[in-house]
């Protein structure tokens, strides 16, 4: 197809937006997918070209990101209320000295009597009686009551200032070990001390506070981005009661490596990657050939491996499958790696190659018998969520839909499998398996089933971006059948 020289000049491919944005093409069709950026104009089944101003959008939602610490789920949230203003998400620019907020009045009867005592008596309140209380005492029981309201409960409160004075006791201590009887006679050289510790001390509470802040980012972005990748979805008390039942059998028998891989895949549902790599490493120390061990081990390096690089153990997999060609895990997991991969290529030759080499990957999956009822779900689950989810680009949904729906169709054979063997599965696989049909019904127009996917994939405890992202999925196909539903009564009229 022959492209207009106007809209030569004016738009941008993939790849130009994403230089000039500095992200990968995977974010960009992340961000298309969650509602951040407006859909591109398409001009062939593989060609699409984005709109300049995007490249300002990204920026601002990336500066969001790396300036006020903000979730993506927070940033679309912003965005819808505001009019997809990309002003908002602007960075308010810090005052080195913030405004104290207004005092708010304190709701005595939300503070019982016996908190206000141990507060006055740990030295935290300047008093227990209303009036005479100071600016200071009514900022802390204000943030004593926003805790609860948060649902921190009193005894956790309590716990995490005592262990705050603690550690400020102690550099107290350390302070004066080190020049308080230089300072002592010196009130000048004292006042000037007290104020650089002070300054000390509030650097580096921003700094960490500030890594921290990132680092949470991080984990709910990952979580946001990885609906339907194994790693992310779980909150860990989802499924702790099954892993502890679990590790319990291996003080009853000796450790068998199903069991420890087992548990691996557990722990790498609730994200804790380390947990799962140790599991792995302990079978492998027995035995180093287990292949079913080697092919975790290098899908788990490629979320947590930042030094190696995750290509490092991307060819490490294709290797095991050169030598283990038989591995139905191992072409599971390189298929959905490389169609990962095709979405984060700037190059239209090289994403294409990884395109075709992850559905090849995916058929060779499908032509080997499956060893058990657990290989075989995971098979149509896999082609779902790359048709589906990771490369809907490629036209049709139908066969990834039908597949996912095969799996459902067998939802008690599976559960009843699971009972016997990772109780914990379930609890993973309904939910994501759930949305993924919910977001496919949706590109496709049907509202109904995708509503009701959704709700069935809220029924589960899963992560809050997880539910968030469900939940925006269900307010869209509401939505639309309102209207379909108006304009069938207007029809009608």
């Amino acid at each position: 197809m022959v492209r207009p020289k106007a809209k030569t000049r004016k738009f941008l491919k993939i790849s130009e937006l994403a230089d000039q944005a500095g992200v990968s093409p995977r974010t960009i069709h992340f961000y298309i997918q969650e509602g951040l950026l407006p859909p591109p104009e398409k001009t062939g089944r593989n060609m699409a070209y984005y709109d300049p101003a995007c490249v300002n959008k990204i920026r601002a939602i990336k500066k969001a990101q790396t300036e006020r610490f903000l979730p993506l789920v927070v940033i679309g949230r912003i965005l819808r209320e505001n009019g997809y203003d990309y002003s908002t998400l602007a960075t308010r620019a810090p005052d080195r000295e913030a405004p104290t907020p207004p005092p708010q009045p304190i709701l005595l009867e939300h503070i019982s009597g016996g908190a206000l005592m141990e507060f006055k008596k740990r030295g935290w309140l300047g008093s227990d009686r209303p009036a005479d209380w100071t600016e200071a005492d009514r900022r802390f029981l204000g943030f004593f009551l926003r805790c609860l309201d948060l649902g921190l409960s009193q005894e956790k409160f309590r716990q995490v200032f005592e262990t705050i004075q603690a550690l400020i006791e102690e550099v107290v201590g350390t302070e004066f070990q080190a020049w308080g009887g230089k300072t002592a006679h010196d009130q000048d050289l004292s006042s000037l001390e007290r104020r650089v510790v002070q300054e000390f001390m509030d650097q580096v509470r921003r700094r960490r506070l500030a890594a921290a802040l990132r680092r949470h980012r991080r984990s709910l972005d990952n979580a946001a981005m990885a609906i339907g990748d194994e790693g992310y979805g779980l909150p860990g008390a989802a499924i702790a009661d099954d892993l502890k039942a679990m590790e319990g059998q291996l003080k009853i028998r000796p450790a068998d490596h199903r069991l420890l891989i087992d548990l691996a895949t557990g722990y790498s549902c609730t994200g804790e990657l380390d947990r799962s790599l140790a599991l792995l490493r302990r079978v492998l120390r027995r035995d180093q050939d287990n292949v079913a061990a080697r092919v975790r081990f290098c899908w788990y390096r490629r979320f947590s491996s930042r030094r190696e690089g995750p290509l490092k153990w991307r060819d490490e997999l294709i290797e095991l499958l050169r030598l283990y060609p038989e591995s139905i895990m191992g072409h599971i997991f390189l298929a959905v790696w490389l169609a990962g991969d095709a979405l984060e290529s700037n190059h239209h030759q090289d994403s294409q190659h990884l395109i075709n080499s992850s559905l090849a990957e995916l058929a060779r999956a499908e032509k080997l018998p499956a060893g058990d009822l657990h290989e075989w779900a995971l098979v149509r689950y896999s082609r779902g969520l790359i048709t589906t989810y990771l490369l809907p680009f490629l036209g049709d949904l139908e066969p990834g839909v039908q597949a996912l729906n095969e799996v459902l169709a067998r939802r008690q054979a599976l559960d009843q499998y699971y009972a016997q063997r990772m109780p914990f599965f379930p609890k993973w696989l309904w939910p994501n398996l759930l949305s993924l049909l919910g977001l496919a019904d949706l590109k496709l127009g049907r509202f109904q089933p995708a509503a009701e996917a959704f709700r069935q994939a809220l029924a589960f405890q899963v992560s809050g971006p997880f539910a968030e992202k469900v939940e925006a999925g269900l307010r869209e196909a509401e939505s639309s059948l309102k209207t379909e539903g108006r304009s069938q009564a207007g029809g009608r009229t």
